[in-house]
């Protein structure tokens, strides 16, 4: 039987070899991918705000959980970070094309999925969330989360 940790660093290498797998895709499909990251964050913000709570809920495997919860704990750009972790997850983009599609956006284009995403984490945060990877996001469960004590 695998111990935590064990299970935790499987997770974690098969989020590896999914990030991978898009870097290594034929240029044609990693551009079409591209295209479609684009498109989504032109045309439907809002979709990619709500797929980012999915990933920090958990509905795209306990690797990509750990790594949105890491996301969340640094000082960096959670906004970008969870982003570019959502695009090969969800879009199968690689991460630098991903970047490269959100540059070519405009500036009101950027600060609208921006504020977007800032708001879904800002929602996801304040509430727990449970997801059973084996369901499909539109069943995962949000929870109420009790305050710590002191």
């Amino acid at each position: 039987m695998e111990t935590q940790q064990e299970y935790e660093a499987r997770e974690r290498r098969l989020l590896t070899a999914k990030l991978a797998e898009c870097v290594n895709a034929p240029l044609a499909d990693r551009k079409a991918a591209q295209a479609e990251w684009r498109k989504a964050l032109v045309e439907a913000p809002d979709l990619i705000a709500e797929r980012v709570g999915w990933l920090i809920e958990g509905c795209y495997g306990f690797g990509a959980y750990l790594r949105a919860q890491e996301s969340l704990k640094s000082r960096g750009n959670r906004v970008a970070q969870l982003a570019l972790l959502l695009a090969p997850l969800d879009f199968q983009c690689p991460q630098g094309m991903a970047r490269g599609a959100f540059l070519t956006l405009t500036e009101e284009q950027r600060e609208r999925v921006t504020a977007l995403i800032a708001l879904e984490i800002e929602g996801v945060s304040r509430v727990g969330a449970v997801c059973f990877p084996a369901l499909p996001p539109s069943l995962c469960l949000r929870l109420p989360v009790k305050p710590r004590a002191s």
